[in-house]
């Protein structure tokens, strides 16, 4: 086509609503005048990156692409495609372009990396907060410590297990964390705290406290939704508690189910997107509606459980012979969905679309350090004196979605694929132990907290290990 024909912009609009990101950048070398026309417009890139976004989940560019400018938005799309193109190549071996062994305060209980990479959180023994550059250069950009609980359960000096969980909702930045208190009858009560993470004016906000009364109680979070499950008097509960940044309350709906569930052990929960939650019980594969919810102050007492999605039965014994499906959600699950057993190593599920009779479930064994994405997984596997991390897609959206075509590929290009990725850290004669694992997927950099063993010194040396797969 001439560089010449003159059409309405409406026209190579919808012209470009069916080109991939690499046809359009390629316009710059075939075609500069249409190049000039379409490759610089803000709306044909955000079409662009929001259909990306909607097989790659970015819930930080998401908040923020409204705002983005054209350079803005499409930069987001190239870095989407160079992440594409590193992990369906030839190779199933990546090399990063940068690693860097950072030292830190010995008193770092986890650590997570921030969305694009661009700083980090860690929670300490004293359970407190503090947000880095990416640097880790003293002093911390930020510091909280929370309050005392009062009538709350008394506080272990050093904690036995401790958690932080940090994800990007449409509000903003949240954390969640995790650490137990003693009864004074000696009983173990998990306390969890969730923040507000404000990169841009590096501040850190504690938005709401709450503990359950059960030891094993387990928990999640995603986007702005908190989900924690516990027993008591046998019965099992479920709190999906929706969180607000810019606004005093919070809403949750509380579930109630029977005894029945408790059979052997504690089920696992797994919130597979902002509207379905999974209950795995040793017998049983459930998938629930997440009921709705107001706009107002809500703590709701305990809900009767409503009614199942979808039911599937468990045999351990013969794991090909699974029929589990994903849910079918209309928001934003038609494709595939993922749920992780425990036994003696983590195991991930990867559940076939609702509507594919003939896809088969697929399988992969976890190592125990692992750093679950919304769209990739990824673990350490320990050994050696290199650094081994192994990823594999978890979850896909329908075949015909149009963020395949932004990217050339296909729903079904990597499924089942494991990429390595191995690092040096160039410590010679010492023990790695990744202690805390996390990755920013959207751009490739990964953080990890160590410990690590010399044999020449005999010393044990604490440190954050940055990785950065694009550089």
């Amino acid at each position: 086509m001439s560089a010449n024909v003159v059409f309405p912009f409406d026209v190579w609009e919808s012209i470009a609503a069916h080109m991939s990101v690499r046809s359009v950048l390629n316009l710059r070398c075939t075609c500069r005048n249409l190049y000039d026309m379409m490759g610089e417009s803000r709306g044909i890139w955000h079409q662009i990156l929001e259909d990306i976004i909607g097989i790659n989940p970015a819930p930080d560019t998401s908040r923020r692409i409204a705002t983005m400018s054209a350079a803005e938005l499409r930069s987001r799309a190239i870095v989407a495609l160079r992440m594409h193109n590193l992990w369906s190549s030839s190779s199933t071996e990546i090399v990063p372009k940068r690693t860097v062994c950072l030292p830190c305060p010995m008193d770092i209980a986890r650590a997570e990396i921030g969305s694009g990479g661009h700083w980090i959180l860690t929670q300490h023994f004293d359970n407190s907060l503090k947000l880095w550059n990416s640097s880790m250069t003293e002093p911390p950009l930020a510091v909280i410590v929370p309050p005392s609980l009062k009538g709350a359960p008394i506080r272990e000096p050093i904690p036995s297990y401790m958690g932080l969980l940090l994800t990007a909702s449409d509000e903003g930045q949240l954390a969640l964390t995790v650490d137990r208190h003693t009864h004074p009858e000696a009983k173990l009560f998990p306390v969890y705290r969730v923040y507000h993470i404000d990169d841009l004016n590096n501040s850190i906000r504690l938005l709401t406290t709450f503990w359950r009364p059960d030891r094993y109680c387990r928990y999640a979070i995603d986007r702005d939704l908190v989900v924690t499950a516990w027993t008591s008097d046998d019965a099992f509960f479920v709190s999906i508690r929706k969180i607000f940044t810019k606004a005093p309350y919070f809403e949750e709906h509380t579930l109630r189910f029977g005894p029945e569930v408790l059979i052997e052990y504690v089920p696992i929960v797994s919130l597979l997107c902002p509207h379905v939650l999974t209950l795995l019980t040793p017998s049983k594969l459930m998938h629930y509606n997440i009921p709705k919810f107001g706009h107002g102050t809500a703590v709701r007492p305990s809900e009767s459980v409503p009614s199942a999605l979808a039911v599937y039965d468990v045999d351990v014994s013969d794991t090909t012979s699974f029929r589990w499906r994903s849910p079918s959600c209309q928001h934003c699950h038609d494709g595939r969905s993922n749920v992780i057993t425990y036994s003696d190593r983590p195991v991930c599920t990867v559940l076939p679309p609702p509507q594919d009779e003939d896809a088969s479930v697929i399988r992969f064994d976890m190592g125990t350090r692992l750093a679950r994405g919304l769209l990739r997984m990824l673990w350490h596997e320990p050994g050696g004196d290199l650094l081994h991390f192994h990823s594999f897609i978890h979850s896909t959206r329908a075949p015909d979605h149009p963020g395949y075509m932004r990217l050339s590929t296909s729903e079904a290009a990597n499924i089942g694929r494991t990429t390595t990725i191995v690092a040096d850290v160039s410590r010679t004669q010492s023990t790695l132990l990744v202690r805390d694992l996390s990755w920013d997927e959207c751009t490739g950099k990964i953080c990890a907290l160590m410990s690590t063993y010399t044999t020449w010194d005999r010393a044990d040396y604490d440190s954050i290990v940055l990785i950065d797969l694009l550089d």
